[in-house]
């Protein structure tokens, strides 16, 4: 369940030069399930400083080429609370052609740096779909452990959570996922 519950994928993403403000990333891989179904991807981003809090706005696209289509937009605010502490509002919207359905994310986040190679993030949040009615589909609190592992090229990530699913009536299930990123290229070394 837990495959079907996040997308895991494997892949790479770059980041091109000279795109003016926005941040375009192109990116090819394949999704990690019982059948691998391989992806193009590309992630458009743009930050805008409002005041105290900074705003993050991100569109993005991926073609599967078993699953389809998947489009979705996110927007973030954030801002610095005290010297290590951040809080982050995100709100999503996807939809998935293979499912034919629009969900719905809303995430509150405290990130908390410990120090130069460990950071805390502490996640709250809902998600609802149009499935067939517009209802909440989960509730979901975690943690997520980042620490870089190597070098500034290997990071790896504990997130410990739990779910409430309409699916299950709201009753907890406990997940427990690791996730490992390599970041390379010249600014990495």
């Amino acid at each position: 369940e837990a495959l079907d519950d996040n997308d895991y994928n494997v892949g790479l993403e770059a980041s091109l030069r000279n795109t003016g403000r926005w941040d375009l990333r192109p990116g090819v891989g394949v999704k990690a399930s019982s059948s691998p179904d391989p992806f193009v991807r590309l992630r458009a981003i743009r930050y805008a400083q409002l005041d105290q809090w900074l705003m993050r706005f991100a569109a993005g696209a991926t073609e599967f080429v078993d699953d389809g289509t998947v489009l979705q937009m996110r927007v973030d605010f954030e801002r610095k609370i005290q010297p290590d502490w951040l809080f982050r509002s995100a709100s999503r919207a996807r939809y998935r052609d293979d499912k034919d359905r629009i969900d719905l994310l809303q995430q509150l986040t405290l990130f908390n740096k410990i120090n130069d190679r460990v950071g805390i993030a502490y996640d709250v949040g809902v998600q609802a779909d149009d499935d067939p009615d517009w209802e909440v589909d989960r509730y979901f609190v975690q943690t997520r452990v980042r620490f870089r592992a190597y070098r500034k090229w290997l990071f790896l990530e504990l997130k410990p959570q739990v779910v409430f699913r309409e699916s299950e009536d709201y009753d907890p299930s406990y997940l427990l996922s690791i996730r490992a990123d390599v970041v390379f290229g010249e600014r990495y070394r």
